[in-house]
């Protein structure tokens, strides 16, 4: 049989975790029964051409909103020119447009993924969503946790969610830079301690408890530099709150970064201190890399950081608390190496690239059974 046509939809491609995702997923599926294509729906974003590099289209049409309807008109002409049997969407905004767009081109199967919930903002955002999700084959969480909120948020059929867990290609994440070099390129001294964290400069990623916890670990164990690397639009107010706090000279922005391996290379431990977290990707690149975590034990982070074994979890939003499990792990080296031991091992058996790869593609083939298309 013909290999099968699969569109996936997403906002843009600008370098998180979600669409480092697709960067990973979607040759290994075109390299199996499927055509992979990528729709963008507001703009391309970097990642788009290191995909389409690997032979996968990168489509752009602009949607002024989610219901706009010579966007959705694009995306329905673009599904039935293609002839794609299977349309999987991304989050939520480009998921209501692409849904709705499926229905319209009767694509065979349509696939939502939600990777995070801190979109559903408010109620009718709710209401929209079981009124589309309810109408499409399968809903895929990337974390029980979200699955749960999804069951409970959208009153959909259990039958119709699925967990697949979100996973990193593990050939990235490798020795290839030297700590002390790493370490020399930032400024930071031999002797100081480096607490590391990856992630977009937004309200809920919680950057801020982790400025009050360096100012608290400041007071106790000074030898350190707390390195952030990203961007968004918080970056200038996180500045001046480390400015505030007195703790500007502890403090390294790195801004957003293509690679962050050499970063995760040089930190002594990795902080994720969110306050809600869909899944916590950063995680688990950090234990990929050998890295001990402490993590705010919110959404999904307690799925990837298995608490007391490769990391430590804390409450959300208590500064005193990052701080205080920050210092134990800095005050104990070979908890730290026995952590990030069993942190690498742990993304090995449960969040291969591979695992993702072929629970997708079981789920697909799966589902055109189930509509009567047969594939190779």
């Amino acid at each position: 049989m013909n290999k099968k046509n699969a569109l996936h939809i997403i906002t843009q491609l600008p370098g998180g975790g979600v669409e480092q995702l697709l960067v990973d997923l979607l040759p290994q599926l075109n390299r199996d029964s499927f055509n992979m294509s990528v729709c963008c729906i507001h703009k391309r974003g970097k990642l788009a051409d290191i995909i389409a590099a690997q032979g996968i289209p990168v489509r752009l049409i602009k949607l002024k909103n989610r219901w706009d309807p010579l966007g959705i008109y694009r995306l329905v002409r673009l599904m039935q020119r293609e002839e794609i049997k299977i349309v999987h969407t991304h989050m939520y905004a480009s998921s209501i447009s692409g849904v709705a767009a499926a229905k319209l081109a009767k694509a065979p199967v349509s696939i939502v993924n939600m990777h995070s919930l801190h979109e559903w903002r408010s109620d009718s955002r709710i209401r929209m969503a079981t009124r589309l999700f309810s109408t499409v084959d399968k809903v895929v969480a990337v974390s029980d946790s979200i699955r749960r909120d999804l069951l409970q948020k959208l009153g959909l059929e259990a039958n119709k969610l699925i967990t697949i867990a979100n996973g990193v290609d593990l050939a990235r994440f490798t020795e290839t830079t030297d700590a002390a070099s790493q370490k020399r390129q930032l400024g930071i001294k031999p002797t100081e301690f480096v607490i590391g964290a990856v992630g977009r400069l937004v309200c809920f990623k919680g950057f801020n408890y982790l400025l009050e916890a360096a100012k608290i670990i400041n007071s106790q164990l000074p030898n350190f530099k707390l390195v952030i690397v990203g961007g968004g639009e918080l970056e200038q107010t996180l500045k001046q709150k480390a400015q505030t706090l007195g703790i500007m000279d502890k403090v390294i922005f790195s801004g957003r970064q293509n690679n962050v391996v050499p970063f995760l290379a040089g930190f002594d431990i990795a902080v994720l201190p969110s306050i809600s977290e869909g899944f916590g990707i950063a995680a688990l690149e950090a234990m990929a890399m050998g890295k001990a975590v402490v993590a705010s034990r919110v959404g999904g982070i307690p799925e990837v950081v298995e608490a007391g074994i490769t990391g430590l979890l804390v409450p959300a939003e208590d500064a005193a608390a990052l701080a205080e499990a920050i210092i134990k792990l800095l005050n104990t080296p070979e908890l730290r190496k026995s952590m990030g031991q069993a942190g690498r091992i742990r993304v090995e058996k449960f969040f291969s690239m591979q695992r993702v790869f072929e629970q997708t593609a079981n789920l697909y083939r799966t589902l055109l059974r189930e509509k009567g298309i047969y594939e190779n």
